[in-house]
């Protein structure tokens, strides 16, 4: 079960929630949760269903139910409050709200663990296990990489994974990621990341020549600001990457590894204005 952080759907997380649970106990029936919150099991199906919405009053109830910590119960509210709002100015406040505590709950990488960077392949294979079923075929493991690498190359990439604590194997043999999604921090400070940035974009102009128009998106923009245009730009690429990565998260059915680089940098020097 995925932590409530990766949701941006309240009933998305209490169906997936339910369902563990009954997978756990078959004796568990919707009319004793629903009972355990406070409400018959006609209503409990129709907020499951969307056909109805939770109420204000109802939320500790859910909250008390799902054994949600603090924080995770300020975050079910304000989700709550999120999926029902209609007003798209208070949608947009509470998407902001929900944002703070996801970045609070990502795992920062620890400088020691920065080897992570050191090989681009490194992240392609970490995203890849959150879908690809894979034990030790690193022959097959390598050949799911674009631009494909060896299967020397998979084999040292799961060793690194795994001793940095980045992927795990499962019980039953599969390695998959030990967190849901990382972050460098807004402080970082390392060449293995700077080398990292340089050979993905790298990568990237490659991909022009490599696959079709069809099945990638390039597209540049030359344009001029102030400063305070520029900051401007910033944050709405800012909060586009956190759109991009909710829907990464709320995707049950991803399949592929995508690579997206975002840049801006000046072309010019600045001009100092008033001087003619």
């Amino acid at each position: 079960m995925d932590s409530i952080y990766t949701y941006f759907d309240y009933r998305q997380y209490l169906n997936d929630l339910i369902q563990e649970k009954r997978l756990r106990n078959k004796m568990l029936s919707l009319r004793a949760i629903a009972a355990r919150i406070g409400i018959n099991s006609g209503t409990l199906v129709r907020i499951l269903n969307n056909e109805r919405n939770i109420s204000k009053k109802l939320i500790p109830a859910f909250a008390s139910f799902l054994r949600l910590k603090n924080k995770e119960s300020q975050y079910f509210s304000i989700l709550v409050e999120f999926n029902q709002a209609r007003d798209n100015e208070k949608r947009r406040n509470l998407y902001d709200q929900l944002i703070i505590f996801r970045n609070e709950y990502r795992k920062p990488v620890n400088p020691d663990a920065y080897e992570f960077y050191e090989q681009w392949y490194y992240t392609v294979i970490r995203e890849l296990l959150q879908f690809f079923p894979f034990t030790d075929d690193f022959d097959g493991l390598a050949k799911m990489v674009q631009p494909e690498i060896t299967a020397t190359q998979a084999k040292k990439a799961i060793a690194v994974l795994q001793r940095i604590g980045f992927i795990k194997k499962t019980g039953d043999g599969y390695f998959k990621p030990d967190q849901s999604f990382i972050t460098t921090g807004k402080t970082w400070r390392s060449v293995a990341i700077e080398i990292f940035q340089k050979t993905m974009m790298e990568i990237g102009v490659t991909a022009l020549d490599r696959f079709p128009r069809e099945t990638r998106d390039f597209s540049t923009m030359t344009m001029r600001f102030s400063n305070e245009g520029y900051k401007k730009v910033r944050q709405i690429l800012k909060r586009t990457r956190e759109e991009i990565a909710h829907i990464e998260e709320e995707d049950r059915a991803a399949n592929q590894v995508f690579q997206i680089n975002m840049q801006v940098f000046p072309v010019s020097k600045e001009w100092p204005r008033g001087v003619e």
